[in-house]
This record gives C-alpha cells, sequence and structure tokens, in this order.
C-alpha cells in the first residue's frame, strides 16, 4: 500500500509497472482505454436519514440503501486484497466550510496522480479530517446490485 505519494513518486510506480511511459519532453502517456469518463448511470448514494433530505435523488444521483451498500463494499475490500494499492487523501472544494475529505482507493498509481490533479491536496496529513466523506475506488468492475429503488 502506497498511501499519499508525490507525483514523481506516483509517476515513477506508473512507468515501473508499465502503465505509462514517458514523451521525448518528459510528460507522462498514459493511454486510458476506450471508456473515459464517468457513467453517470453508474453513481449510487447511500440513503440515510441524515442525508435523505439533501441529496437531489434522480438519474445522477441513485438511491443505495445500506444493506446493498455494505455487501458492495464488501466485495471491494474482498477484490482489494492482495492488490498493490495506491491512496490518495484529498479535499473536493476550495471553501474550507463546505470542503468534503476524499480518499480515492486505486490499484494502478496513474489514476492516484490524476486523482492528485483532480482535488485539493491538503498542506498536511494533520490539516485533514479523521475519516473521509467520500471514498472512490478505481478499476474495479462489479456485477450490479439489484437494489429496492431500482
Amino acid at each position: 500500500m502506497h498511501a499519499n505519494l508525490t507525483a514523481p513518486q506516483l509517476s515513477a510506480h506508473a512507468i515501473r509497472r508499465g502503465e505509462a511511459r514517458l514523451s521525448v519532453d518528459g510528460a507522462l502517456i498514459v493511454r486510458t482505454g476506450v471508456h473515459t469518463g464517468r457513467s453517470v448511470a453508474d453513481k449510487f448514494v447511500v440513503d440515510e436519514p441524515e442525508t435523505t433530505a439533501d441529496v437531489w435523488w434522480g438519474k445522477v444521483n441513485q438511491q443505495l440503501d445500506r444493506t446493498h451498500f455494505t455487501t458492495l463494499k464488501h466485495r471491494v475490500q474482498a477484490y482489494l486484497q492482495g492488490h498493490e494499492l495506491f491512496i490518495q487523501d484529498l479535499y473536493a472544494g476550495a471553501d474550507s466550510s463546505q470542503r468534503v475529505r476524499v480518499r480515492v482507493v486505486s490499484t494502478s498509481a496513474w489514476h492516484a496522480l490524476f486523482a492528485r490533479n483532480m482535488f485539493i491536496r491538503p498542506r498536511s496529513m494533520n490539516s485533514l479530517a479523521s475519516r473521509p466523506t467520500m471514498s472512490s475506488c478505481t478499476h474495479r468492475r462489479s456485477r450490479p446490485i439489484r437494489t429496492s429503488t431500482a
């Protein structure tokens, strides 16, 4: 497990693992494959009493009950066992009063580097909240879970 590596360290891992290569000018080149964006149809939010009234439910924010979330979480945890992991603890939102802590767990160094560039890096790890508000695990395809709201 590699937690909060720097950009040069992530680049070195990506090259070592064959995920990327350097251009003649030194830029990191990654082939992302055919699926390069986030599928709106694959976004689920756990429906909890504390947040249910604050979420705009619909096609983009689909409800997922706690039982189905727990099942999916266990599948992902099982998948991650034995994989080399790259973790980045970051923030979304520049306004500190609206800021959300994000933890990205990836099986690829280049994706951790991508996340590091997309989100805000904390000045120090001590400044992070104790638990992430949102977590993302990349490079995992899962069987569909039938939900009570689907």
